[in-house]
C-alpha cells in the first residue's frame, strides 16, 4: 500500500502537470483565439462594411444597368426610325432622280420651242412696228390736210369779216345811198352764199375722201389688228408659258392678257363699213346745211351799226 502510495502520487502529479501543461496550452490557445477572434470580428466588419458599400454599388450599377439599357432600346428603336427614313429618302431620292431627267427632257424641248417662239414673236414685232409707222404717217398727212383747210376757211372768214366792215363803213357815211347799198350788199351777200355753198361742197367732197381713205385704212388696220390677235392667241395656246418667256427674253414687262383684252375691244367697238361713212357724210352735211340757212335768215336783217356774226362758223 505504502509503495503504491508514490507511484500514485508521482503518477498523480505528471497528470496533473500534464493537465497544467495543457491548461496553460489551451489558455495559450484561447488567448490566440481570443486574438484571432477580434481580428475576425475587426475583418468581419470590415467586410461588413465593404459588403454593403458594394450592395449600394450593385444598386447603383443595377440602377445604371437599366438606365442603359433604356437607352439602348430607345437608340434602337431610332436605329430603326433611321433605316425607315433612310428607305423614304432613297425612294424619294430616286423619284426625284427620275423627273429631273424628265425635266431636263422638257427643258430641252422648251428651249427648242422657245427658239421658234422667239423668231416668230420678232416677225410678229417687225410687222407691228411697220404698222405702227404707217398709222403714223397716215395720221400726219391727215392733220395737214385738215390743218390747211381750216387755214383757209379761216381766212376766208377775216376776208369776209373785212368786206362786212367796209360795207358797214361806207352805210354809215352815205345815209342817202342806202338803198342802192343795200342792193349792192344782197348781191354780195348772195355771191357770199354762192362761194359758202362752193366752199361747203368743196369741204364735203375733202370729207368723203378723207372717210373713205380713213375707211380704208380703218378696215386694213383692224384685219391686221385680227390676224395679230389670232397670232398671239395661237401662240398662247401653242406655249402657254409665254408671258414668262417674253419676260425673260426681251426683259420687257409684256400683259398679253390686258393685250388681247383691249384688242378684242378695240375690234368689237370698231366699225368701218359704207353705211356708217355715209350716214357721218350725211350728218355732216346736214349740220352745214342748217348753219347755212341760220346764217342766211339772220342776214336778212341788220342795222348800219351791227352785222352778223360769223363765230358759229368755228
Amino acid at each position: 500500500m505504502e509503495e503504491n502510495s508514490p507511484v500514485k502520487h508521482k503518477h498523480t502529479s505528471r497528470v496533473i502537470d500534464s493537465l497544467h501543461s495543457q491548461i496553460d496550452t489551451l489558455k495559450t490557445e484561447l488567448d490566440s483565439v481570443r486574438i484571432s477572434s477580434d481580428d475576425y470580428k475587426k475583418k468581419y466588419s470590415l467586410i461588413l462594411k465593404k459588403n454593403e458599400s458594394f450592395v449600394d454599388q450593385l444598386a447603383n450599377a443595377k440602377h445604371e444597368n437599366d438606365m442603359i439599357n433604356a437607352l439602348l432600346k430607345r437608340k434602337e428603336r431610332r436605329i430603326t426610325d433611321l433605316e425607315d427614313q433612310y428607305n423614304e429618302l432613297s425612294s424619294a431620292n430616286e423619284s426625284l432622280e427620275l423627273s429631273n431627267k424628265n425635266m431636263r427632257i422638257r427643258c430641252e424641248n422648251l428651249q427648242e420651242s422657245s427658239a421658234s417662239s422667239t423668231a416668230e414673236f420678232e416677225r410678229l414685232k417687225i410687222a407691228y412696228d411697220a404698222l405702227i409707222a404707217s398709222q403714223v404717217e397716215y395720221k400726219k398727212h391727215y392733220q395737214k390736210e385738215v390743218t390747211a383747210l381750216t387755214a383757209q376757211f379761216e381766212a376766208y372768214k377775216l376776208e369776209n369779216n373785212q368786206r362786212f366792215e367796209t360795207l358797214s363803213q361806207k352805210l354809215s357815211n352815205n345815209d342817202k345811198d342806202v338803198d342802192i347799198l343795200l342792193d349792192s350788199l344782197s348781191n354780195k351777200r348772195k355771191t357770199m352764199d354762192n362761194l359758202y355753198v362752193n366752199k361747203n361742197k368743196t369741204i364735203l367732197e375733202l370729207l368723203t375722201k378723207l372717210a373713205k381713205a380713213s375707211r380704208i385704212h380703218g378696215q386694213e388696220s383692224k384685219a391686221t389688228l385680227q390676224d395679230s390677235v389670232d397670232t398671239i392667241q395661237a401662240l398662247i395656246a401653242k406655249h402657254p408659258d409665254l408671258q414668262a418667256k417674253l419676260s425673260q427674253h426681251e426683259k420687257v414687262d409684256i400683259d398679253l392678257e390686258e393685250l388681247l383684252n383691249e384688242s378684242s375691244e378695240t375690234l368689237y367697238n370698231c366699225s368701218f363699213d359704207e353705211e356708217a361713212t355715209k350716214n357721218s357724210s350725211i350728218s355732216r352735211s346736214n349740220t352745214v346745211q342748217s348753219k347755212r340757212r341760220k346764217n342766211k335768215r339772220n342776214s336778212l336783217r341788220f342795222d348800219s351799226k351791227s352785222g352778223p356774226d360769223f363765230s358759229s362758223f368755228n
